[in-house]
């Protein structure tokens, strides 16, 4: 049995598992070609059992396969891999017509790349940019992160209610301050 029927076997599990406790489970990509950044957001979103479906992937060329071939409600994709830029990888999905939601981390140093790789990655409609050095506990936040960017992804597609004006600015109020402090 190839890995691609695994997962497409575990995938279905879990929805299974889901859909019968009444949860719509989100299905998340992280890309980083760091094995220890991996682990670490897989175990905090592991701690919230079904409500997430986590996909890892190390390089630049399966994150682009993976994204043409399934629909994510997110990706958290890291800037610098081994075979390509998080952005550029994006800006060249997006031209193909491919919608995102995303957030972007980045291990880079030095206000001024910081300030120019953030303003790129807004320009490709990123939720926002994780810094690697500076995230400190605010990683075990990034269930909520998640929750919140996917929820305002799904309700600007139509796959949920809208909230209200009031509700709307508060979530993206508090993933502009998670994302920038």
């Amino acid at each position: 049995m190839s890995d691609t029927t695994n997962i497409g076997e575990m995938l279905k599990r879990t929805y299974r598992i889901a859909h019968a406790v009444g949860v719509e489970p989100m299905r998340i990509l992280v890309v980083d070609d760091d094995q220890g950044t991996l682990d670490l957001i897989e175990a905090i979103l592991r701690r919230e059992r079904q409500e997430f479906i986590t996909e890892l992937v190390d390089n630049a060329r399966d994150a682009e396969e993976r994204m043409r071939l399934h629909k994510y409600d997110l990706v958290i994709m890291d800037e610098v891999l081994r075979d390509g830029r998080g952005c550029e990888i994006v800006e060249k999905l997006i031209r193909e017509g491919i919608k995102l939601q995303w957030i972007l981390i980045s291990g880079i140093v030095g206000d001024d790349e910081r300030g120019n790789l953030e303003r790129r990655a807004r320009s490709l409609s990123a939720q926002g940019v994780l810094w690697k050095d500076g995230a400190g506990g605010r990683w075990l936040q990034l269930p909520t992160i998640i929750r919140m960017a996917v929820h305002q992804f799904r309700e600007h597609f139509g796959n949920l209610p809208p909230l209200c004006k009031h509700a709307n600015a508060a979530i993206m109020a508090s993933i502009t301050n998670f994302l920038h402090l």
